[in-house]
């Protein structure tokens, strides 16, 4: 197949979005910016497309997707019905990173929801995305663009490499700005339940609810139980490991480690300037928020070189905060969550 591939940050948009939709309303797949990761688009009421998706993504057909919105007026023919708490978080953080799981409407395909009477619903603040559902006219289906199993994809150049011929159209539009999916928030009962923790922070969703919503402990979060979780998420080709502890023990323990592996290390700033120079070594930033930018592009960068092991430094989390508990819930699990605490280690 061959893949048109457009930067939106450099060429005629209002022609490329004509295009792309005529794309999308003849059944084909786009991959598509947002603010959290790319995703791969197919028009959400047809079937045929829809199921392309998994069949490019090499995706479990009983992992539901989430449909993209690009106004209030398509979520009317998306759902059934709209909750008062999904009012609530759609006045409060509608267009962002927080999807709702609502029950679906009977315009959805089952193959969208896995049969499910429900269906998660997202309207992403890009503005380019926007405007490119907006062009279709029919909200999009959409799951990350990545393969199955591998990291999301954040990156326009990681994008091109994974996905050049197996779609019709790649849209690019820089690096991704949050870097990891959105929240997904289940509000099809009285009270709402996380499903996965992602942009929009669990305490902000709390205090818009003035209540405490179910699945928002640490245990839950680090150790999910959303659907699709009995497969792989978010994992490279070489073996993560997340390391514990205070950042001189992480430090030991690379030193004697690399006497044994060839070894590559993810981290923050203040742990990388005291890696030595010998070692591949990418640094997340200072805080959360910079890690979940830039963790996904990290693990693929260090996939390409010739280490054996990922060494990723972890975060200790005590409380409920906001994109903390999403790092590391996605960096357990490109790990498979094999974890070792270096404080007991050396």
């Amino acid at each position: 197949m061959k893949t048109t591939i457009y930067n939106l940050s450099k060429e005629d948009k209002n022609k490329i979005y004509k295009e792309a939709a005529t794309i999308i309303k003849n059944g084909g797949n786009v991959v598509f910016p947002t603010e959290t990761v790319y995703g791969l688009g197919a028009n959400a009421y047809n079937e045929k497309a829809v199921k392309n998706i998994f069949k490019v993504k090499n995706r479990p057909q009983d992992n539901p997707l989430i449909v993209h919105i690009s106004d209030f007026d398509m979520l009317k023919d998306v759902v059934s019905e709209v909750p008062k708490n999904a009012k609530i978080l759609m006045e409060k953080f509608f267009p962002g990173p927080l999807t709702l799981i609502m029950k679906k409407s009977d315009k959805i395909p089952n193959v969208v929801t896995n049969g499910l009477d429900t269906v998660g619903v997202r309207m992403p603040s890009l503005k380019s995305t926007g405007e490119f559902i907006s062009k279709c006219d029919v909200p999009i289906a959409a799951p990350s663009a990545n393969i199955s199993g591998r990291p999301s994809l954040t990156s326009p150049k990681h994008i091109v490499e994974e996905l050049d011929g197996k779609v019709n159209m790649i849209l690019l539009e820089g690096s991704s700005n949050i870097g990891v999916e959105s929240t997904v928030l289940d509000v099809s009962e009285n009270i709402p339940k996380l499903l996965r923790p992602g942009g929009i922070g669990i305490q902000k969703i709390e205090e818009a609810l003035n209540m405490k919503i179910k699945g928002s402990s640490r245990d839950d979060v680090l150790k999910p139980k959303s659907p699709g979780m009995k497969y792989a998420h978010y994992r490279p080709s070489k073996k993560v490991v997340v390391l514990m502890g205070e950042e001189k023990n992480i430090i030991k323990y690379i030193q004697k480690e690399k006497k044994n592996d060839k070894i590559g290390v993810i981290g923050f700033n203040s742990l990388i300037k005291q890696i030595d120079d010998d070692i591949i070594k990418i640094s997340l930033g200072d805080n959360e928020k910079s890690a979940c930018n830039k963790l996904f592009s990290s693990l693929r960068e260090l996939d390409t070189t010739d280490i054996d092991i990922i060494y990723a430094q972890g975060l200790e989390i005590k409380e409920t905060k906001e994109l903390d508990f999403a790092f590391m819930n996605r960096l357990l699990k490109s790990a498979n969550s094999n974890k070792i605490n270096t404080d007991t280690e050396v």
